[in-house]
């Protein structure tokens, strides 16, 4: 009975131990200013992206003339993939301390028409 108790225990302190963290939407939410790189022409100094919580783990990012929308996993970030038809807009995102880095595509008819990468800090 003492080795079943020490047992349960540390399968119980494992469990928690292993829980992954969730970071709240409020630690992401906020506006940031840098610079976006372009495949195109549309590169950009000073650029700016808005940051504004959906949900306790879903995000909007506002981008040039792009509204990209994303979830909160733990403390990581995703970019819904946009697109119809092969048609649309894809990226990704992450945060390191107050710089946030968004990537992301234009596609149609299953061509990437842009290519851009924002890098920016939180204001």
């Amino acid at each position: 009975m003492k080795y079943f108790t020490l047992v349960l225990a540390f399968i119980v302190i494992a469990v928690v131990s292993c829980k992954k963290d969730q970071c709240p939407a409020e630690d992401f939410t906020g506006t940031y200013v840098g610079d976006r790189t372009c495949a195109g022409t549309n590169s950009m100094d000073n650029d700016t992206v808005i940051v504004t919580r959906l949900s306790d783990d879903r995000l909007s990012y506002s981008i040039f003339t792009y509204n990209l929308e994303g979830d909160i996993d733990g403390c990581d970030l995703t970019i819904d993939d946009n697109t119809f038809l092969s048609t649309g807009r894809r990226g990704s995102a992450s945060l390191e301390g107050t710089t946030l880095t968004l990537s992301y595509e234009s596609v149609a008819a299953g061509l990437i028409i842009e290519e851009g990468v924002f890098v920016g800090e939180l204001q």
